[in-house]
């Protein structure tokens, strides 16, 4: 039984029939917090503040300071599902499905400042450039009416239909926040999955570039994180048991290939982009790091289970923040908020 949080930094190794074995050695300062939410959607750092989207069942977004003292919740009035950050850190985005909006809170006042009306669609994922917020949406589910929409970062000229073709599901959606693009998209829901390049032009329109190679990247692709500058993608699937590095013009052979165990469900790009973060459900470690060259820095096993995409880095790079709990569990049970400081 897993029941408390230990990081174990990969110094040494020693041979047990044939495997090599870490050799560990604990980090002092893992914490766990219980959540005013019973779930996590996704979840965003800015300075010294956490924030976690409670997902479709809740209302709120909890949060909590950097050392994980719960600091209270942002009401919404409305289911809320990923969450993305403006340029300066001061706004955050809330996709609010049910609403068919998009929330905006003041990440200093804790408080709801905008709503975007989205018009038919139920934006569920989100993705910011320098000048656009895109969202996948759907409001179903599995009916190959997933597709992709555009709004100023100021809620104008909102646009729908936007994807070469329709998704299965609602498209999850990944790009460099302070440049023109790529923006990346994909459909958590297939097997193998596809990852659709598009271009992004003056007015926001994204153009189709190219798709991943046939089963590239693997099957039920959770989670994909592209660096500042849009070159690199990495993703983590359900299988292969690893996480994949691609360059973005190519998304046929991986460069480099951080091998997690199964099974990937997130995967996180450190501030310098020196290093790697990735989670795994339901087999430990839960948490592991590695250099950008595939080698394992750090593992960590926490107790519970990880919620898909529910892990952040610290603005420093000094800490991890990952999110367990049971989705399953009637009544609903706190989620926990796991923070990691990770030895340089």
């Amino acid at each position: 039984m897993r029941n408390r949080a230990m990081w174990t930094v990969v110094a040494a190794a020693v041979v047990a029939g044939g495997l090599a074995v870490p050799a560990p050695a604990t980090a002092a300062g893992a914490s766990a917090v219980t959540l005013p939410v019973a779930a996590a959607a996704d979840i965003v750092t800015v300075r010294n503040r956490v924030f976690v989207s409670g997902g479709p069942d809740s209302a709120a977004v909890a949060v909590t300071n950097g050392d994980g003292r719960v600091l209270g919740t942002v009401p919404l009035g409305a289911g809320t599902a990923d969450l993305a950050l403006s340029g300066s850190g001061h706004d955050l985005y809330v996709a609010l499905p049910s609403a068919r909006a998009i929330a905006v809170i003041d990440t200093r006042t804790l408080t709801e400042i905008a709503r975007y009306p989205t018009g038919d669609a139920c934006p569920r994922s989100l993705a910011r450039t320098a000048r656009w917020l895109y969202f996948g949406y759907n409001c179903g589910s599995g009916n190959w009416d997933g597709n992709i929409g555009v709004m100023g970062l100021d809620g104008q000229g909102v646009r729908y239909g936007l994807a070469r073709t329709t998704f299965y599901d609602t498209p999850r959606l990944e790009a460099p926040a302070t440049t023109r693009g790529p923006l990346l998209a994909w459909d958590s829901s297939l097997s193998p999955a596809t990852i659709s390049v598009y271009g992004v032009g003056r007015d926001g329109t994204p153009t189709w570039l190219r798709d991943s190679a046939w089963d590239a990247v693997g099957s039920n692709l959770a989670d994909v994180a592209v660096t500042g500058d849009g070159t690199s993608a990495l993703t983590a699937a359900g299988a292969p048991y690893e996480v994949r590095e691609f360059t973005v013009a190519d998304l046929a052979e991986p460069s480099v290939r951080y091998g997690t165990g199964p099974y990937p469900i997130a995967v996180e790009l450190d501030p310098g982009e020196a290093r790697v973060a990735a989670a795994v459900a339901w087999f430990d470690p839960d948490v592991q790091v590695f250099g950008r060259d595939g080698a394992v820095r750090h593992v960590a096993t926490v107790p519970g289970n990880l919620f898909d995409r529910a892990l952040a880095w610290s603005p420093d790079g000094t800490r991890l923040y990952a999110v367990t709990g049971d989705p399953f569990a009637q009544p609903p049970l706190p989620a926990t908020l796991h923070v990691l400081p990770v030895p340089a």
